[in-house]
């Protein structure tokens, strides 16, 4: 048993950290790799049935097909043989799953985050052979295969603690007159639709924030990566997770339209392209008259992410940024840098340099150790990498490249010359106009010309390379829906952003983290009057203002004077418990915060005193963030008795590296954690 699973176990889990991935530069880490792709090639092809409930249905049983999922740099070698599951199956897998869901929901989240931390011991003792069936089933050299493997135990560590912290989200104001409760309760059946290029961190992220809220599951991986996703349902399965509450449907793309339309399913978790995406919340839009529910749908779709490159840009850090955005994993990732748009100034140098980089790319098979490109996921992809046709104004001229069979070898194309323009607002106006483009980004130093499109025709993710901070403060105006600063890359090592993707209308949004888990969840609130405590982005659209942070506390005796009446200064202590709850709902803990080097010290602190509270006291603790500047953050908080308003105060913290003390400006990971009990107008404020 793990120390992760032991401290579940025992109702208390460590902060979450990311898995570490893997040191290639060491001989033994290369040597096992190697030897765990070379046991696997033994045991080709493997076998994956559809899997409903106790039953493993293989192919040819029931005319069922069969699919062939070959290696994509030797077609040849057949990595797995599944079978397709059919319309019969989706029906009996939606029709099976009610049963699991009742059962599974009936866990506590204790016992579903046991099972959780479980799985991800069993992927994290395997990590070596399913990093190599990555490497075989979807050509991802092995830097990136045990990236995306550690992501994927990630993301079961992180929702079995998120599904803990919902069951926490209970505590409401009761004014007097009113006994209020709420809580969270799972939706039901979740269909999860996955993606090929991340076959087990997507696929295991969808399932895990489902599963943590006491949902059902029905995953359908893609066409090309139906091995991976057994592996991620077994491991599942193994640890704890009824068979009836997770179903593997393996096919193609008919038996995904027939769970998206299947009036049984709740929820549709989506990862894959814009195209297919729309198609499912028009589906999931309908109700026909055997569906009392509205589908929920979250859809992470992919784009064309556009790095723009102003005059001042350090070509030092640009030029290496967007080469491992453009070229990781051979581009294929909605976050891939696909265009640059630079200023005239620079663009000859860059275009020089970039071309460089790219031909110093090493190209292979994904099993060679130390490449940089590997084949292409399929025959189609490789198509689309082709250049088939210039602009209508001219014809665009390659500076570097080259492709043999599935390998695409990186090209680097300037665009015609009636492209041209030194005008930032029109680069920047251009970069974010592209109707597929879900991503845009930014190698400009000055923010404020930062808005990536004026018009698109969905949000874009922004993106900015720039040397000198301070240069930003517009870039909260961009029409985009994350802005990550200063590198056009992902922050996970494995080169996938964690930024917004492109995002529907009607709300639907984002897949990893927060702001995800509340659509596989539904509010139930009880009580004399109803009061919408949306909190944490919660499930509500119409809440515009979010509620303050909630944390019931007990008076002490030891707070009391001998009148047993609460000292004054023991009040700002209770905002400081006040604080530290938020703290820890947002982001785990605030020793979490500290160890990624950030700190936080008290610079004002104020109190009007209207009551006083008296030992034993059950006491609500009000704490809302009125401000979030470009450093600082300033408090409000309230101390209420059964409604009754005793004290209300503020307080501003400085944000400062913990070891120097020095002034920091506020993280964008940890703004993004704050934002939902932001109630004022986050900005920059004097002296922040």
């Amino acid at each position: 048993m793990s120390a992760a699973h032991a401290h579940a176990r025992s109702g208390a889990l460590p902060p979450f950290a990311n898995e570490r991935h893997l040191e290639l530069r060491r001989g033994d880490v290369r040597e096992a790799l190697l030897a765990a792709g070379g046991s696997l090639l033994e045991r080709l092809p493997l076998s994956v049935p559809v899997m409903v409930g106790e039953q493993h249905l293989a192919a040819g049983a029931d005319g069922r097909g069969e699919l062939v999922s070959p290696d994509p740099g030797k077609p040849r070698r057949e990595v797995a043989r599944a079978a397709m599951a059919s319309g019969r199956d989706v029906d009996a897998a939606v029709r099976l799953a009610p049963g699991g869901h009742a059962e599974w929901a009936a866990r506590s989240p204790q016992q579903r985050a046991e099972t959780l931390i479980a799985a991800a011991c069993l992927l994290r003792e395997r990590r070596l052979e399913l990093a190599a069936l990555a490497v075989y089933e979807c050509a991802k050299p092995w830097l990136e295969a045990d990236a995306d493997v550690c992501e994927a135990i990630d993301f079961l560590e992180y929702y079995a603690r998120r599904g803990l912290e919902l069951e926490r989200d209970g505590a409401l104001a009761q004014p007097p007159g009113e006994r209020n409760s709420m809580r969270y309760v799972a939706r039901g059946v979740v269909g999860v639709i996955a993606p090929w290029n991340f076959p087990f961190a997507i696929p295991t992220g969808m399932s895990a924030g489902a599963l943590a809220a006491g949902n059902a599951v029905v995953l359908k991986p893609a066409e090309q990566s139906p091995a991976c996703a057994q592996e991620i349902v077994s491991a599942l399965r193994s640890a704890g997770v009824p068979a009836a509450a997770l179903a593997l449907l393996p096919g193609d793309g008919r038996a995904g339209e027939a769970l998206v339309r299947h009036p049984g399913v709740h929820a549709i978790a989506f990862t894959g392209s814009c195209e297919v995406g729309l198609q499912i919340v028009r589906a999931a839009a309908e109700t026909p008259p055997a569906q009392r529910h509205l589908k929920r749908v979250v859809a992470e779709m992919g784009g064309k992410n556009c790095v723009i490159v102003d005059s001042d840009a350090d070509l030092d850090q640009a030029v290496p940024a967007i080469v491992r955005s453009a070229y990781g994993y051979a581009g294929q990732k909605c976050s891939a840098a696909a265009r640059v748009l630079a200023h005239e100034a620079i663009a000859a140098q860059l275009i020089e340099r970039l071309a460089g980089a790219v031909r110093a790319l090493r190209v292979g098979q994904a099993d060679e150790l130390g490449i940089d490109l590997g084949p292409l996921i399929d025959a189609d992809a490789q198509g689309r990498a082709g250049v088939h046709r210039g602009g209508q104004r001219g014809r665009a001229r390659a500076c570097a490249g080259r492709a043999a069979r599935r390998r695409v070898a990186g090209r680097v194309l300037r665009a015609p010359d009636a492209a041209e323009r030194p005008s930032g607002r029109f680069a920047l106006a251009a970069g974010g106009g592209v109707r597929a483009g879900a991503d845009g980004g930014g190698g400009a130093r000055r923010g404020e010309r930062v808005r990536c499109g004026r018009r698109p025709a969905l949000r874009a993710d922004g993106r900015a390379v720039q040397p000198q901070p301070g240069h930003d403060r517009r870039g909260s105006r961009a029409h985009a829906g994350g802005q990550p600063v200063p590198e056009p890359r992902d922050h996970r090592g494995d080169g996938r952003s964690p930024a917004v993707r492109r995002q529907p209308p009607v709300g639907h949004g984002r897949q990893g983290g927060r702001p995800g888990l509340p659509a596989r969840v539904q509010r139930a609130a009880g009580g004399v009057r109803e009061h919408d405590q949306t909190r944490r982005g919660g499930v509500s659209s119409e809440t515009r203002t979010p509620a303050p942070f909630v944390h019931p506390l007990r008076v002490r005796y030891a707070e009391c004077d001998p009148q047993q009446i609460v000292f004054n200064a023991n009040y700002f202590a209770y905002f400081d418990v006040g604080m530290t709850e938020l703290w820890r709902a947002a982001i785990g803990s605030y020793a979490e915060m500290m160890r990624r080097g950030v700190d936080m010290v008290v610079a004002e602190a104020s109190a009007r005193f209207l009551g006083a509270a008296r030992f034993d006291d059950a006491l609500q603790l009000e704490v809302s963030i009125a401000r979030l500047g470009r450093t600082a953050c300033t408090t409000r908080h309230r101390v209420l008795r059964k409604g009754e308003v005793l004290v209300e105060g503020m307080m501003r913290h400085v944000f400062v590296d913990p070891h120097t003390l020095e002034k920091l400006a506020i993280p964008a990971w940890l703004r993004e954690s704050l934002a939902p009990w932001v109630t004022g107008e986050p900005g920059q404020a004097e002296g922040d």
